[in-house]
């Protein structure tokens, strides 16, 4: 986490492995590796270590924001919206949000902006 924190993606991406191989249950390691993996441009990357973790905590909000938001960024719609969407539907049942309304929103203006046609 420290080097994820120092924006140490590499660095942050050879210790989420790491710590990977140790427990492969380890939602949190894949979870920031698919950051780091953001980070440094690398959205396949990330989506596949995103995807990982959702499979470990498949009750994810965070998780299926992400990926949402990964597919969106690679051009992939339809994908991006139906994650976006479950993750809607997730929002109020997810324990693990510290602020569900702030979520919520968040993943209402990534839904708006796919929605949004570009004239030019």
């Amino acid at each position: 986490m420290k080097a994820y924190r120092e924006e140490q993606y590499a660095q942050a991406i050879d210790c989420y492995r790491r710590a990977i191989a140790i427990d492969p249950n380890l939602f949190e390691a894949y979870f920031y590796l698919a950051d780091s993996w953001n980070m440094l441009g690398r959205q396949e990357e990330a989506i596949k270590a995103m995807e990982t973790a959702r499979a470990i905590r498949p009750g994810s909000t965070s998780a299926c924001y992400n990926l949402g938001v990964l597919y969106k960024r690679i051009g992939r719609k339809a994908e991006a919206q139906a994650y976006l969407e479950k993750a809607l539907a997730m929002v109020e049942s997810d324990v693990s949000l510290s602020n569900r309304e702030r979520m919520k929103q968040a993943i209402q203006e990534e839904l708006s902006g796919l929605r949004r046609r570009k004239l030019f």
